[in-house]
């Protein structure tokens, strides 16, 4: 997945209105207060970056924690647009907090040591560390803080992620994306009285059908059996979906979709 495509899924979830990356708001966080004893502790007139700040916690945090004028906290992420609710600051506030979207932590366009804190709140994680980390360092005072806050390897964000990269791996593996794709076939061939003819008279698409289901049957079992089954229900569903469209408006986008996951 390229930067513009994770941009894309990033924007989509905060477009719902969600105040963090769990897709809704949890009320008081638990790290609320660690963040507020940390930008409480801030030198006076402190410059501070936020990494990959999505849709402004950490800005709303450092707004309701430091009480100084001077200080100020620039928040950067890959979706260009600002959180919305920065536009309903006060002057005041407003001043003391900026955006910049379309920026990957990984290429952030400061110059050396010009802050005096990094931070990031289950964002930088998301970023090639062995790129993002040092970037961090350099953007940042020799005498500056650096304070990242992410998922460790046992937690179960982790530990469903892990599983979700397997599913992955099986649906991409296993055959299944691509008998899908030859039903994305055969079922724009019902769009039309030829087409319907073919699929009548070739036994090839019966045994295209055949390792579709077959596979699907897989999906499933697959599904039954695990603590986090919301890819495989997901791919069965877009697929049935991408069938109905396939069959009223033929091979279009989804068939691009899907080759480029086949390859």
């Amino acid at each position: 997945m390229n930067d513009a495509e994770k941009a894309g899924a990033w924007q989509r979830l905060w477009a719902t209105g969600a105040e963090d990356s769990f897709g809704q708001s949890m009320g008081e966080p638990p790290a609320s207060a660690h963040w507020t004893r940390w930008f409480a502790d801030l030198p006076q007139g402190a410059s501070v970056l936020d990494l990959a700040c999505g849709s402004g916690a950490l800005l709303r945090r450092f707004l309701a924690s430091n009480q100084d004028a001077q200080a100020h906290c620039h928040g950067v992420d890959l979706v260009p647009e600002s959180p919305t609710w920065l536009g309903t600051l006060r002057p005041a506030q407003r001043d003391r907090v900026d955006f910049t979207g379309s920026v990957s932590v990984t290429r952030l366009p400061f110059d050396d040591a010009c802050f005096d804190a990094v931070v990031s709140q289950f964002g930088i994680e998301y970023a090639d560390l062995s790129l993002a980390i040092p970037e961090a360092v350099r953007v940042l005072r020799p005498s500056g803080r650096l304070g990242l806050l992410m998922h460790h390897q046992a937690s179960r964000p982790v530990a469903l992620a892990r599983v979700e990269l397997e599913h992955a791996a099986w649906l991409q593996n296993s055959g299944w994306l691509r008998a899908a794709f030859q039903m994305c076939t055969a079922m724009a061939l019902t769009s039309h009285i030829a087409g319907r003819q073919e699929l009548n008279s070739s036994p090839d698409w019966a045994r295209v059908r055949y390792d579709y289901d077959s596979l699907t049957r897989q999906v499933q079992s697959r599904a039954a059996a695990s603590s986090c089954p919301d890819l495989l229900w997901d791919a069965q569903n877009w697929m049935t979906q991408a069938f109905r469209v396939s069959a009223t408006e033929g091979l279009r986008r989804d068939s691009a979709l899907l080759k480029r996951l086949l390859n």
